[in-house]
């Protein structure tokens, strides 16, 4: 029985909860060089990172669950229910810029920004998943 990569990860953890739901619809499948892309991350890149790989019978059934995955993971927008949204690092104006390097000055850590989940399509930001419902 031949293995077909079908999808490349660079992180261990998206990969293993991917390959558990693939099993979980009794997908022959496993994960190939997930060791060394996890302890050798800069050569996990040269290698194409960790890869899923499905047996040869079961790679269009594996194709369209990864799509169905990927959908319902996928966070709707409430303002306009759009699916463009992805979780950042909203922008720091000109105060917290001056303060960040007053405390680096002063030897102490720069302050985080504020993550929010932004909508490109109707420029809404919301920072809980609450706030969807």
């Amino acid at each position: 029985m031949e293995f077909i990569p079908i999808r490349s990860y660079d992180n261990y953890i998206k990969a293993n909860l991917v390959i558990s739901k693939l099993l979980g619809e009794n997908i022959n499948c496993y994960l190939k060089d997930e060791n060394i892309s996890t302890i050798f991350p800069v050569i996990g890149n040269a290698i194409g990172g960790i890869k899923i790989c499905v047996a040869e019978d079961d790679v269009a059934k594996a194709k369209e669950l990864l799509l169905q995955f990927e959908e319902e993971e996928k966070i709707t927008c409430p303002n306009c229910g759009s699916r463009n949204v992805f979780y950042e690092v909203e922008n720091r104006n000109v105060s917290n810029w001056i303060l960040a390097i007053a405390s680096w000055f002063l030897a102490s850590y720069a302050l985080k920004g504020k993550e929010v989940y932004h909508c490109y399509t109707c420029d809404y930001k919301f920072d809980k998943l609450s706030d969807i419902e």
